[in-house]
């Protein structure tokens, strides 16, 4: 419980003084505010114990030494995030995380052509004024992020220019190629890149230190030419039969799971190479699933946001009991949700194309047709392989005989639903939301149109997570070694070919 305030007579109370410091648009010092009250004497050192109590319970902030601020605001000297820079060269920023600090505050800074330029994601040391309620104005004194950054990312081209796109790691900006001083490398090549300092507005600059291709045959071949185990993390290397051809050591190639088709694994038979998975019983896939499902149709990204925004309840949610699941694929992960389903009191239907009624008998799940299936259903939920028949299958077609309160949730492969048919539905209503965690180019690109969806429609999206959690990778890791003793004993296991 927090303490009361002992107020001292003829001292301002606290609402006064909020007042007095909001109008003041930035931070005052107990001078100002004795001046103001005129307070004299040894109600002075009142004051100072006064506002000492204000600040301890939250009324006002700490802004310096002998300074003192509106809760939330930002003080005369602070770390700034560049945010955004428009086309006409203007800077926003905003704080750098601090609990203290309303991170919602607008921040603009102002420029000197004599001072340093800017790019997203500069950190610099500003000097601040209040211009209104929310919004500042900036000096900067310096940058603060003069450090070269290493990031993993893929080669983009468009618009006469080479672009990088991170991979993994904490930036998630995108940036221009140097290419001046880069190696040689073209659109698709997997690069190691370092972040270089910005020189004018807009994105940074990244020189290619290092090439990683998966596109580049020539540079994934010599960069496996040496081994004789080769362990895959699911599809993103393909390893191809001219690959294959090309790599004499080769004795033994591993990868996540029971299945990856991007392995030709008849092309490893022919050249006497082992083919083996590893243990694939997780449900990490099918848990991502449900929880795009429940944040979804309850529509409680909205109701997150606002949260953070410092609003209230927005929406009326909606509940999942009674409603119709329609699960198209009923493997181990599409199982696993039937089950989940079940217990929200939930009407579970199935289809797929091999899928058939003894199966879903003996899994308590109702079989549909294709066509009443996806009338029928309230949630698509996607758990079928990626194959010549099932690409693009979630289609306008599919979608235009789905319910416009429905909803889609994919956690498979982005491919299998056409991605512009789920755009264009999206944005005309055709369907009421989506959660997605896979999708046809991986990372997505900064500036896809998902992307800038997801901020103002009922649209979730997760970077291709489903099977990434710490039991899951331990299972991949422990399997890859059990699949090199076992070879090693001459006692395969797992083995795909």
């Amino acid at each position: 419980m927090a303490r009361k305030i002992k107020k001292v007579s003829g001292l301002p109370n606290a609402l006064q003084i909020k007042e007095f410091i909001e109008n003041s648009k930035g931070s005052v010092g107990r001078r100002e505010i004795a001046r103001a009250f005129n307070i004299k004497g040894s109600q002075r050192i009142a004051l100072k114990q006064y506002l000492r109590q204000l600040v301890a319970e939250g009324s006002i902030s700490l802004a310096g030494r002998k300074r003192v601020s509106a809760p939330g605001s930002l003080p005369p000297v602070t770390v700034l995030e560049v945010l955004k820079i428009t086309d006409d060269g203007s800077v926003f920023a905003r704080p750098v995380k601090n609990d203290a600090i309303d991170p919602n505050l607008k921040v603009s800074i102002s420029l000197s052509s004599k001072g340093p330029s800017f790019a997203e994601g500069d950190k610099v040391l500003a000097k601040t004024s209040k211009i209104s309620t929310n919004f500042y104005n900036a000096t900067v004194l310096r940058r603060l992020d003069n450090t070269k950054t290493k990031i993993l990312g893929i080669i983009k081209s468009g618009d006469d220019k080479l672009r990088v796109v991170p991979v993994s790691g904490r930036r998630s900006e995108e940036a221009v190629v140097d290419t001046n001083s880069s190696k040689e490398v073209k659109d698709g090549d997997l690069v190691e890149v370092e972040i270089q300092q910005a020189r004018s507005f807009g994105l940074k600059r990244a020189k290619v230190i290092n090439v990683l291709s998966h596109e580049n045959d020539q540079n994934l071949i010599k960069a496996l030419n040496d081994f004789d185990v080769i362990c895959l993390m699911r599809e993103r290397t393909k390893l191809k039969s001219e690959i294959i051809d090309m790599l004499p050591n080769l004795k033994l190639v591993i990868t996540s799971g029971m299945w990856n088709p991007s392995v030709d694994a008849e092309k490893l038979k022919q050249n006497n190479i082992l083919f083996c998975g590893t243990d694939n019983r997780f449900n990490s896939t099918a848990e991502l699933s449900w929880m795009l499902t429940m944040i979804v149709w309850r529509g409680a990204l909205l109701e997150i946001e606002n949260m953070k925004e410092g609003k209230w309840q927005t929406e009326i949610g909606r509940s999942l009991f009674d409603k119709t699941i329609g699960i198209f694929g009923l493997g181990r992960q599409g199982k696993q949700v039937a089950r989940f389903a079940k217990s929200f009191g939930m009407n579970v239907i199935a289809w797929s194309h091999n899928l058939t009624k003894e199966l879903c008998k003996k899994e308590d799940v109702i079989y549909f047709s294709e066509k009443k299936f996806f009338k029928e259903l309230d949630i698509l939920s996607i758990h079928t392989k990626l194959s010549a028949r099932t690409a693009n299958f979630i289609n306008m077609e599919k979608i235009s005989l789905m319910k416009k309160s429905s909803i889609i949730i994919n956690t498979s492969r982005g491919p299998i639903v056409n991605e512009k048919d789920l755009i264009f539905c999206l944005e005309n209503k055709k369907i009421a939301g989506a959660g997605l965690d896979v999708y046809d180019i991986e990372p997505l690109p900064y500036n896809h149109q998902l992307r800038k969806l997801s901020k103002t429609l009922n649209l979730v999206l997760t970077p291709h997570i489903g099977y990434v959690s710490e039991e899951t990778y331990q299972k991949f890791h422990n399997g890859y070694v059990l699949a090199i003793e076992a070879f090693l004993k001459n006692k395969p296991i797992n083995v795909l070919n």
